[in-house]
């Protein structure tokens, strides 16, 4: 064999390999169902059956999710929260470690990006637009509300929005109407659902548990409401659920197969505890003076060398079926 055809062979065979390791990891980023107010759906694909989203319920590329009128629903992913109005349709096109892509078919959402490696990222797209964000930032899109027309507003932030060939930068404060061969600039106005995800936000902005853990993390805001936080001589912060003292994480919820983990990891575990998102998918759990206790670094799993209250870690990416005797 020549050197050039060995040559060849060594960069064909490096290309495979890579291209399998990377299959193999599914993204750790990963979003949930924060809150389900009224008639929420939730579905694999577009034209697929819909299924009633439940809290905490994994969100993943080719979701689609619906609200019915006078419904609402919001989606958590780390710091950025995505939050329907009644009446909407949300695909998400892509949700990974690269990107965050929703489409929203018609309805109005609400988009708070806080993080500007996320902002990087972004993109929501109608019918009428493509929105893109300069920075971190706070817009609401609505599309179809009148037919065969999208309305960006920003409210914090800068976004980029851009309507077939041209572009158009939108301000805080300002808002813009798209319609066909018609782009209209107003001052931003809100509304009840704005006051609604305005307020949802704060609570998050001022949640104890950002001082403990990563804002990234999806599920994290959810553990001041349902838990409180100590210091530790020996194992550091910790937070205790506001739970009876024999509760273990794996009780409540199910397992259920939500790709692409199910074909690499197995099954998923979606927990029916308030807080159960983030102490079922990051963190370690452990019995001091009689108390369950998480520390935040890594996934709950059982210790099989320990007793039964006893919990050591796991990796965020093990997706292994749930220990003896918990279902």
């Amino acid at each position: 064999m020549s050197n050039r055809l060995a040559h060849t062979a060594v960069l064909l065979a490096f290309s495979t390999l890579t291209a399998l390791a990377a299959a193999a990891d599914p993204p750790a980023r990963v979003g949930r169902v924060a809150l389900a107010q009224g008639q929420v759906t939730i579905g694999s694909d577009i034209g697929a059956e819909m299924t009633a989203a439940q809290v905490n319920w994994p969100v993943t590329s080719g979701n689609t999710i619906s609200t019915a009128a006078g419904s609402r629903t919001e989606l958590r992913v780390g710091s950025t929260s995505i939050r329907l109005d009644g009446d909407s349709s949300l695909e998400v096109l892509q949700l990974d470690d690269e990107a965050i892509r929703l489409r929203l078919h018609y309805g109005s959402a609400s988009v708070r990006v806080a993080n500007a490696d996320v902002a990087a990222g972004f993109e929501l797209e109608t019918p009428q637009a493509r929105v893109r964000l300069q920075q971190p930032g706070r817009v609401r899109v609505d599309a179809e509300r009148v037919r065969d027309t999208s309305v960006v507003t920003v409210f914090d932030g800068t976004a980029l929005v851009e309507d077939g060939g041209s572009q158009l930068v939108v301000r805080a404060g300002r808002r813009a109407e798209l319609g066909d061969d018609d782009i209209r600039t107003l001052a931003a106005v809100r509304d009840a659902f704005d006051d609604w995800a305005l307020a949802r936000d704060r609570y998050g902005d001022n949640a104890t548990s950002a001082r403990y853990v990563t804002q990234e993390m999806t599920g994290y805001e959810d553990l001041d409401r349902y838990g409180s936080w100590r210091d530790d001589t020996e194992y550091g912060p910790l937070w205790i659920p506001t739970v009876a003292s024999t509760w273990v994480p794996y009780r409540d919820g199910s397992w259920t197969w939500v790709d692409p983990w199910t074909t690499r990891r197995g099954a998923m575990r979606r927990s029916t505890t308030a807080a159960g998102c983030a102490c079922t998918t990051a963190g370690r759990g452990r019995r001091v003076a009689a108390t369950t206790i998480w520390s935040g670094r890594r996934r709950w799993s059982a210790g099989s060398a320990a007793p039964a209250s006893t919990w050591r870690s796991a990796t965020t990416a093990d997706r292994r079926p749930p220990p003896a005797g918990i279902r």
